[in-house]
């Protein structure tokens, strides 16, 4: 499983290590096309905006579409030159094409796809760039099972290079994320006590037993927990039954067996996980994640200034409005006496 173009296309580190793989006329040719991608995609957000899609269609036709050695050369093959006359004919009357804007982004990104990307995949640049990218960001285990959609990646991996083995994740997940939340309090309830003796049921036979209520076992079963964790967790239920109800006292019901399973993903399958397709792949959803929340809070942080700035302004503007007044009130009582 390898990156895609949009992933690659979307930071600028990650597109360094592209062009390194092509001639500087190629990647001339590359960057033109990144650009245009861009400017194609900005203009969409402009939709609804009648006072500027006209004008951002002819800056796009200016800037792309109007030079047609460049054009013809490094943005759009020949065969987009029907489409390309249309789009010109469009801006020149003030039309805003994104029908056919949204045909030439098409043809280009599929262009690029078919012609330039699978060239770099089977580079040494794109093997370079999966180490880069795993050396710049480290995800401990932790971090990785913190996250919901970070885990999908990691549960993918065992899907495919341990097989059955499955169950030992989901066991872990579920008791940390479903059964611990239930009994973080002190308070006692006839629904709670029901709600624990559920769980620590379905807990103990869907992982440590390996039933479903199918009847089925396979690829539930937590395996790598031994046997003799599995007896002393059902005696500890039987405890806990045998006592006064207390939410607490089940904190550490599961802990043991828990820990056999964070060992075997900390030792075993971390590390080689590290080394996957797949933990690149996360690396960079991470870091697109990181900057898109990174960049929604500029934008809310200039909006907010640019709002404050306009409220003290209109301050500023009663205040003056209110001293002339009070000046003007003055003379002419001044006149008066």
């Amino acid at each position: 499983m390898e990156l895609t173009l949009e992933a690659v296309a979307k930071d600028a580190f990650r597109r360094d290590f592209f062009l390194r793989c092509f001639t500087e006329r190629e990647a001339q040719a590359l960057e033109l096309r990144f650009a245009f991608l861009l400017r194609v995609r900005q203009y969409k957000r402009l939709v609804g905006r009648r006072d500027l899609l006209p004008r951002a269609a002819k800056d796009i036709v200016t800037a792309y579409l109007q030079q047609v050695q460049s054009t013809d050369q490094l943005l759009l093959p020949p065969s987009a030159e029907p489409l390309r006359t249309r789009v010109l004919n469009a801006a020149a009357a003030g039309h805003c094409p994104l029908d056919l804007f949204n045909g030439l982004e098409t043809l280009v990104r599929d262009h690029m796809t078919r012609t330039a990307f699978p060239q770099f995949l089977s580079s040494p640049d794109y093997t370079a760039l999966c180490g880069a990218l795993r050396s710049r960001r480290e995800l401990p285990l932790a971090e990785v099972l913190v996250d919901s959609r970070r885990t999908q990646f990691l549960m993918k991996y065992i899907t495919d290079k341990f097989p059955g083995d499955e169950g030992n994740l989901h066991f872990w997940v579920h008791v940390q994320t479903r059964f611990l939340p239930l009994i973080q309090t002190t308070l006692f309830s006839v629904a709670l006590f029901e709600e624990v003796q559920r769980h620590v049921r379905h807990v103990f036979n869907r992982f440590l037993v390996g039933e479903t209520e199918t009847g089925e076992g396979a690829g539930h079963a937590a395996t790598r927990v031994p046997e003799t964790v599995r007896r002393a967790t059902l005696q500890q239920i039987m405890k806990l039954q045998s006592e006064p109800f207390s939410p607490p006292r089940y904190a550490n019901l599961f802990r043991t067996a828990q820990d056999c399973v964070w060992e075997w993903l900390q030792t075993e399958v971390h590390p080689k996980f590290r080394a996957s397709s797949l933990y690149v792949m996360l690396v960079v959803e991470t870091e697109d994640l990181e900057t898109d929340q990174q960049l929604r809070r500029l934008s809310e942080h200039v909006q907010a200034t640019a709002k404050r700035s306009a409220t003290m302004r209109q301050s500023e503007t009663v205040l003056r409005v209110s001293s002339r007044k009070s000046e003007t009130q003055a003379k002419a009582n001044a006149v008066l006496s």
